[in-house]
C-alpha cells in the first residue's frame, strides 16, 4: 500500500511539473513577444522624433520665409489702400520701391 501512495504521489508531481513547465513556455513566449513590441514601438518613437526636429526645421523655415514677405507686402498693402481710399491725389504705390526698403525679420 506504500508503495501505491509513493506511486500517485510521484506521478501527480511529474504532472503538475509539466503543468509548470507548459506555464513557464507560454509566460517565455509572452515575454519575448512583449520585448518584440518594445523593440518595434522604440523603433517607431525614434522614426517619428525624427520627423518631429524635421518638421520644426521646416515650420522654421517657413515662418522665416513668411516674415520677410509680409514685411516686404505690408508697406505695399498699406500704401495700395491710402491709394484706393485716398483718391487720385494719391501716389500709386510700386514693388520695385518695397522690395528695396530691405525689412525682414530678423528675430522669430
Amino acid at each position: 500500500m506504500c508503495c501505491t501512495v509513493l506511486k500517485q504521489e510521484l506521478s501527480e508531481i511529474r504532472h503538475s511539473h509539466v503543468k509548470l513547465k507548459k506555464t513557464l513556455q507560454d509566460r517565455c513566449a509572452e515575454l519575448e513577444h512583449a520585448r518584440s513590441r518594445a523593440e518595434q514601438y522604440e523603433a517607431e518613437v525614434k522614426k517619428l522624433r525624427s520627423r518631429i526636429e524635421e518638421l520644426k526645421a521646416e515650420l522654421s523655415n517657413v515662418e522665416d520665409e513668411v516674415c520677410r514677405f509680409s514685411h516686404f507686402l505690408l508697406p505695399f498693402v498699406s500704401k495700395t489702400l491710402a491709394y484706393i481710399h485716398g483718391g487720385p491725389k494719391s501716389k500709386p504705390p510700386t514693388l520695385s520701391r518695397f522690395a528695396r526698403s530691405g525689412n525682414y525679420c530678423h528675430n522669430l
